[in-house]
């Protein structure tokens, strides 16, 4: 009977693991392709502790959070419309 529990118990660990191989993977998937950009963009305003404001309100140059939408479409800006982008095709 005391073998069977540490059998349990061992293949429970080895699920833990492999989830956490598998979390791990997925977040090295989502930093690698971007798609992580927005969530990594929010913890280095948080710290340099940048506040959120209205997005109507915001002057130019103002340290304030970017919306998602925000954050995305000047990613794109900068990606497609920058003179020394070597993603444009003219």
């Amino acid at each position: 009977m005391m073998r069977d529990q540490r059998g349990s118990r061992f293949l429970a660990s080895l699920g833990m693991t492999v989830k956490e191989r598998l979390r791990m993977t997925w977040e090295w998937l989502r930093e690698v392709s971007g798609d992580d950009a927005y969530e990594r963009y929010l913890r280095h305003a948080a710290s340099a502790r940048v506040t959120l404001s209205e997005p109507a309100g915001r002057a130019e140059g103002s340290a304030s959070l970017l919306t998602p939408a925000e954050f995305y479409y000047q990613r794109m800006e900068r990606k497609y419309n920058s003179k020394d982008s070597p993603a444009r095709c003219c």
